[in-house]
């Protein structure tokens, strides 16, 4: 992936980057494509549950073990398709 824009270690010491062209993690030793597409990766964050978001030019990903689960765009109430930050509140939603 070209010039990325993301890093995150998870609590089990998983590091996940992403840039443009997608993301991955890297786990003992060994990278794993999670996202490959033509959106740029801006954040990568993990909620209490333990669930990873990925954020990007394309909406907002969660992943669980290594595969995009669900996918929010502009379709599913996004008011932008360009997520660059991603905030868990107290009450456990994301903003």
């Amino acid at each position: 992936y070209e010039n990325l824009q993301a890093l995150f270690e998870d609590a089990e010491g998983r590091l996940f980057a992403g840039g443009i062209g997608g993301a991955f993690v890297y786990e003992n030793g060994e990278r794993k494509s999670l996202i490959e597409d033509d959106k740029t990766v801006a954040v990568i964050t993990s909620d209490r549950s333990g669930n990873i978001w990925v954020g990007s030019s394309g909406g907002l990903s969660k992943i669980n073990n290594y595969r995009v689960t669900a996918r929010y765009t502009t379709s599913e109430g996004l008011p932008g398709s360009d997520v660059k930050e991603i905030y868990e509140d107290r009450e456990g939603n994301l903003w």
